[in-house]
């Protein structure tokens, strides 16, 4: 079991980077491009091209998922969508794509322990319109379409990975139509139906590619990721679970006035049990190495007197697969005086196993009152607002 808690920790300090110093993996790659735009890239440019497949003329049933943040049209005839690309590998220092299971496009080979494959298109047979221009992933785009993949295979889906989240981007999903866990983001999953020849479908795909993506008539599924990093600086508010997400693992940083401690209470708090993936972890201090207040879940809720903080920062961290019904939490915190009792969570030692085979804690809740003094806190930091009222939760885009 020791390894098994090393590994918890490489994990816990893995994703204590900022996403603003998260870089993009190294090689050349594309990604869909989201109508907002190409993400954000660090020390090098996106090249940008589209493709437009006319799949079954005026008899096509192309359809396309209510939520569709792709920048790109699909409509009876035609589906038109564009890409990202990344054509050159730089030379400096770049992470690997992190183990897991989701695909990009391939430009010219693959990133290091990437599997490649492709997926063909039979596109209308009579009177055909394709049409591309720009930069395009490595294919053949003629009067049908041959569109060439890398895809991560050697991961788990429910196991949180590190990429850039500053800007909204898109993976393919692979294996299932669920989206791949990624650390500080919420996720929602997309698809395009594309309605290809009736007669004498040559739709194929081979090796590794998308969900679905090599049946014939098929429909593919995209994950929209966007940032879930929020700072709330005012002596008071409120936040909760993002609604309406497939997947998502957000944070929040407390800070109050450094004369006070946070008293964090819930409104409400309904998710799965400690055999589900919904968990949501309290750590005293700005992130993930202060102490942990608790780690709560549908068969351990935090505290109905709620939580109090030994200084004026608390971090929260949320994550979710929304593989169920639950609604997930709405909390409220305030600063206060420290001459205030405070509640702090104690831990059994038993170890259990999430769904990724990360082990984790389950705390045994158990409420302590004490009187604390004030003391002086550590400066740095972010800055903190006084005299003010906040209320913070997740809104769409």
């Amino acid at each position: 079991m020791l390894w098994l808690r090393a590994i918890s920790l490489i994990t816990i300090f893995y994703g204590l980077k900022s996403s603003d110093s998260v870089r993009w993996p190294a090689g050349t790659y594309g990604l869909p491009k989201p109508v907002s735009g190409c993400p954000i890239a660090d020390g090098f440019q996106w090249e940008e091209g589209w493709r437009s497949q006319d799949l079954h003329g005026t008899h096509s049933n192309n359809t396309k998922s209510t939520e569709f943040h792709l920048d790109g049209k699909v409509d009876y005839e035609k589906v038109n969508r564009s890409f990202c690309i990344r054509s050159t590998a730089d030379m400096k220092k770049r992470p690997n794509w992190p183990p897991g299971q989701y695909c990009i496009y391939k430009r010219r080979a693959c990133p290091k322990d990437l599997t490649g494959g492709g997926v063909y298109w039979d596109d209308d047979n009579s009177k055909n319109a394709n049409s591309k221009g720009g930069v395009l992933p490595g294919g053949k785009y003629n009067n049908n379409t041959w569109i060439y993949f890398c895809c991560k295979t050697d991961g788990n889906k429910a196991s949180a990975v590190l990429l850039p989240s500053q800007s909204p981007f898109y993976l393919l999903a692979y294996k299932s139509a669920k989206c791949q866990m990624v650390m500080w983001t919420v996720a929602n999953l997309e698809w395009i139906h594309y309605d290809t020849a009736h007669s004498d479908n040559n739709d194929k795909g081979y090796s590794a590619f998308p969900h679905d993506a090599g049946k014939q008539h098929p429909t593919i599924y995209y994950c929209y990721y966007r940032g879930c990093e929020v700072t709330l600086t005012a002596i008071s508010g409120t936040f909760q679970s993002p609604n309406n997400s497939d997947a998502q693992y957000c944070s929040w940083t407390i800070t109050v006035n450094k004369v006070q401690q946070i008293h964090l209470t819930f409104k409400y708090f309904s998710e799965q049990n400690e055999n589900g993936f919904d968990e949501l972890q309290v750590y005293d201090g700005e992130n993930a190495t202060g102490v942990i207040l608790g780690v709560f879940n549908g068969s351990h809720p935090p505290p109905k007197d709620g939580i109090y903080s030994s200084s004026n920062r608390i971090f929260v961290i949320f994550k979710s697969d929304k593989n169920s019904s639950y609604t997930g939490f709405k909390a409220a915190y305030y600063g206060s005086n420290f001459s205030a009792p405070y509640v702090t969570t104690t831990q059994s030692p038993e170890m259990t196993t999430s769904p990724s085979g990360t082990p984790k804690t389950i705390p045994t809740v158990k409420e302590t009152t004490s009187i604390r003094e004030p003391r002086p806190t550590r400066e740095g930091g972010r800055k903190h607002q006084s005299g003010q009222t906040g209320e913070k939760g997740f809104v769409q885009k």
